[in-house]
């Protein structure tokens, strides 16, 4: 069952995260492929190459995929995977936060560029508390929607002040 949420990314089950995953499994399989064109016979230790052939496509569909979801009391970073085990959920209440903002280029036209779910595919969201503390996040979120929920947050910010 899915929460009601004020504000939500929906990545991972958007289509094109999975052509983009079905793609990058291609690639791997084609290079593994490529690699036992080049083998020598009677090689021993084959089963290495697949059990890294099941790794590596199990990392690529498993990995998570990052998602910012905002509520009337709390602001949630989710990282969601096929893989339960892998699910991870950061939740921090609103009334908590003082400020937050975020920085990076990243953007549906940039994600072209950079065609693997690479570290710079990535925009930095910062959050500071209250007790001036501060937590920072790597997210692949565009900036586009990191906007929409960073000014849905300061507008709950600012009704809970008063």
């Amino acid at each position: 069952m899915r929460r009601k949420y004020i504000f939500s990314t929906s990545y991972f089950y958007q289509p094109w995260t999975w052509f983009k995953r079905f793609g990058e499994s291609l690639v791997a399989f084609g290079f593994f492929y490529w690699v036992t064109l080049q083998e020598v016979d009677g090689v021993k230790y084959q089963w290495i190459k697949y059990t890294l052939l099941v790794l590596v496509i199990g990392y690529i569909f498993g990995r998570p995929k990052d998602e910012l979801a905002l509520d009337k009391k709390y602001l949630y970073i989710l990282k969601i995977s096929i893989l339960p085990f892998l699910n991870y959920t950061y939740k921090y209440e609103i009334a908590e936060i003082k400020s937050i903002g975020c920085s990076g280029l990243f953007e549906g036209t940039t994600e072209l560029f950079g065609l693997l779910d690479i570290e710079r595919n990535k925009n930095r969201i910062e959050i500071i508390f209250n007790d001036h503390s501060s937590k920072s996040f790597d997210v692949g979120i565009y900036k586009k929607d990191i906007k929409t929920i960073i000014s849905n947050l300061n507008i709950l910010m600012k009704s809970k002040q008063h």
